[in-house]
């Protein structure tokens, strides 16, 4: 959730180790890839 410092969480569970993780803004909850407006990108880890 996102508080007023605009910080925010995930909890996700993969059997790989990720070296970026993005949100892209979808219409729709059951797509099988992602669209390309990226939301918000981190960096490498």
């Amino acid at each position: 959730m996102l508080s007023k410092a605009l910080k925010a969480s995930l909890t996700a569970v993969t059997p790989f180790q990720p070296t970026r993780v993005f949100i892209t803004a979808e219409d729709d909850g059951n797509i099988q890839y992602p669209g390309t407006l990226v939301v918000l990108s981190t960096q490498h880890f």
